[in-house]
Parts: C-alpha cells; structure tokens; sequence
C-alpha cells in the first residue's frame, strides 16, 4: 500500500520534484501523503524511505550540482553598531506618605 500510494504521489508531482531536483521538500510531501486516509496509520519511517527510494529512482544519482546546490552558504554578516541605550526619565514626582497609607488602609495592609 505505501509503495502504491507514494508511486502516485510521485508522479501528481513529477514536474516539480524534476524541476526542483533534490532541492524538493520531501518533508512536505510525507506530510500530504499522511494526510491520505490510506496512509494515515502507516509507519512514517518506512513511507519516508519508500519517498526518498523513488525519487532516486526517478532522478538517479546526485550529481555536483545537487551538492553544490544543497550546501548552505554561510551569511554575510554585517557590521552593525550596537544600539544605544535610552536611559528611561527619573520621577521626580512621589506619592505622599498619607495616600500610601490609605491605599493600604483600603487594601487591609497596615502601613
């Protein structure tokens, strides 16, 4: 059954995993194939390896351009200032001892 229902997925999808090579999200695919009520309790393990079987099948051995293309390149990392700080304003203004007092008064707290 998972042979079966990977072999169609595949081919609904031929034309973008030749096009995309093995830069294709297989992820995605494994996710749309569990997905199907067919496969919804099969071995996600087994359904991956039957995926990736087929799509070497189907595109053979990869080739430097695959490689290249599947390494990451690290990233230009610029070099940016840190930003300042904004110290936030001081108060100046305090609440009075008698509010203090009443609010905890009202709250049940004794000041």
């Amino acid at each position: 059954e998972i042979t079966k229902a990977v072999s169609t997925m595949i081919t609904s999808k031929k034309d973008e995993i030749t096009t995309q090579r093995y830069k294709f999200n297989q992820g995605k695919m494994l996710g749309d194939l569990r997905k199907t009520d067919a496969m919804k309790w099969a071995d996600g393990e087994v359904a991956k390896e039957e995926i990736e079987k087929q799509i070497v099948a189907l595109l053979g051995p990869k080739t430097a351009d695959d490689e290249a293309a599947l390494t990451k390149k690290p990233k230009d990392k610029k070099a940016t200032k840190p930003a300042e700080k904004k110290e936030k304003p001081v108060s100046t203004t305090f609440q009075s001892p008698d509010k203090d007092a009443l609010i905890a008064g009202a709250l049940g707290y004794s000041p």
